[in-house]
């Protein structure tokens, strides 16, 4: 089945959801999520070996063919046009189409996949770590395997985490520094002519400007805005972006620009900005994502967003004209009140104040 868009405009919290956790024992605690051409929702199961796949009501558990396995446990998921499920590993790279497992890297390959993006062409590209020595952290995908890029390629970058194309074909990808690359060109690094913290992500909006986030906030820090060939902040009234601690950034095919925070979203649209706090529970601290943690995704033209309360990630999915929903991904939080869930702990009302 398909999940059908709804109105953009419209708050999280006017929008209904159904919830399943953790301690319903089915989802993991996070997880990597797509959607594959056929309408399907994907997700790893709980021990990351294995996939889930959801129709809208239920999950069916998939399993790697006996003498097959995953190379590693599930670190990302990106359902591409031609009907693909790539699946990304600790430990190396798979493809799922029409019911058969390809792998694409070799048993003794030892690096781990961070982010896969398909690209205008529909050409496959991603992010990698523990890259082996004299190659680097990006790499395209062919018809037998994968072929990497490395110093003698333009590419100095041993690793890389966030990855994004923009409208003239190049790269985008977070390492050490930020880097630009398209094939034939030396990579042009961004921040590197001053100390900064971690870079975690990378995006590219509709008009052309890069958003990339750093792991610590400061007037140089947090979320940086490329605009016009400048870096800066964005500010609108009251908002300031280089106060957010992002773990990670969205474009939604309306052109929003979609920021995750530890204490919730920023939605950024048309030149206006519209924040989503989450509260605490029961006076708990707010936990901080992981990086692997894809906070924003789009099923179908939908932002699909997340919340974490007291160590809790809550995927939920707009369903104003479905009854399609996602899974609230928890761990090591005491159940909410039967009052809020329900006693089959099924969420089946909008919240206000979500």
């Amino acid at each position: 089945m398909r999940v059908h868009a709804v109105d953009p405009s419209l708050r999280i919290s006017q929008y209904g959801h159904t919830v399943w956790r953790v301690q319903d024992g089915m989802v993991a605690s996070y997880t990597p999520i797509t959607q594959t051409a056929d309408g399907y929702i994907w997700m790893a199961s709980t021990n990351k070996e294995s996939l889930l796949r959801f129709d809208g009501s239920q999950f069916v558990p998939w399993l790697p063919p006996k003498g097959n396995p995953l190379p590693g446990k599930i670190s990302f998921l990106l359902g591409t046009r031609d009907g693909s499920l790539w699946i990304g590993t600790r430990g190396g790279l798979s493809r799922l189409k029409d019911g058969q497992l390809s792998r694409y890297t070799k048993a003794s390959d030892k690096f781990g996949i961070s982010v896969m993006i398909e690209d205008h062409a529909g050409k496959i590209w991603l992010t990698r770590y523990r890259s082996p020595k004299g190659e680097g952290g990006l790499c395209e995908v062919g018809e037998r395997g994968l072929r990497c890029y490395g110093p003698s390629d333009g590419v100095v970058a041993r690793y890389g985490v966030g990855l994004a194309e923009d409208a003239s074909g190049s790269l985008w990808f977070a390492t050490e520094n930020l880097d630009r690359w398209r094939p034939g060109t030396q990579a042009v690094e961004y921040f590197n002519s001053v100390e900064h913290p971690q870079l975690v992500d990378v995006a590219v909006d509709h008009s052309g400007d890069v958003w990339a986030t750093m792991s610590e906030v400061g007037p140089k820090f947090g979320v940086r805005y490329f605009h016009n060939g400048i870096w800066s902040e964005y500010v609108a009234a009251g908002f300031h972006s280089s106060t957010l601690r992002a773990e990670t950034l969205f474009v939604d095919s309306a052109g929003a620009v979609w920021i995750g925070t530890p204490t919730g979203t920023a939605s950024i649209a048309f030149g206006r900005v519209s924040l989503t706090i989450f509260p605490k529970l029961m006076g708990s601290p707010v936990a901080m994502p992981t990086a692997s943690m894809r906070i924003t995704k789009e099923i179908s033209g939908s932002p699909l967003t997340a919340e974490w309360t007291c160590f809790e990630i809550r995927l939920s999915l707009p369903t104003r004209r479905t009854k399609v929903s996602v899974p609230e991904l928890s761990q090591q939080c005491s159940p909410p009140s039967t009052e809020r869930y329900g006693p089959d702990r099924k969420e089946t009302k909008t919240l206000e104040g979500f």
